[in-house]
């Protein structure tokens, strides 16, 4: 029987948890609300008439302070994933980072249905799963299934400059 000492440590565990998710959600939606009006500020030009920034990248990382790359990210994702993430419950949970993951794959999405597809792909995995998913998603092996290497390439690389090609 447990001890009354561990029971309360695994009730402790379980509210840290609980407020881990918390907190993963709120970061989430705020990243959205931030590339929902990232997206306002750049589609409108708003940022040209207030700052001396000679471009959106340049204003984005002297006034909000984040990369040009994590600003467009941002945009990206609430323009691919916001509707779906606020309008369902069942996906506040997903963290920002593995919707950023996704963009890569939401290329040949042509339907919002596509989009919902890949966040069924994320929603509720660790990040082994997510990786192994999106590698099958990619055509690839999964990293934790032994690959026996029979599709090799041969590829040639320049040793003046170092650029490869296949």
């Amino acid at each position: 029987m447990a001890s009354d000492k561990m029971i309360a440590r695994g009730k402790r565990l379980h509210e840290a948890m609980q407020k881990i998710k918390e907190g993963m959600s709120s970061a989430c939606f705020g990243y959205l609300q931030a590339g929902q009006y990232l997206d306002v500020i750049k589609k409108e030009r708003l940022w040209r008439d207030y700052s001396p920034a000679m471009s959106f990248g340049q204003w984005v990382q002297e006034e909000v302070g984040v990369s040009k790359s994590t600003a467009y990210h941002m945009i990206a994702v609430y323009e691919k994933f916001g509707s779906l993430v606020f309008g369902n419950p069942d996906y506040h949970g997903i963290e920002y980072s593995h919707l950023v993951a996704l963009l890569p794959y939401t290329r040949k999405a042509k339907s919002a249905r596509e989009l919902e597809n890949l966040l069924l792909l994320v929603n509720g995995q660790t990040m082994s799963g997510i990786k192994n998913n999106l590698r099958s998603l990619s055509g690839k092996v999964a990293a934790d299934e032994e690959c026996l290497h029979e599709d090799l390439k041969t590829v040639q690389v320049c040793e003046r400059c170092g650029k490869w090609f296949a």
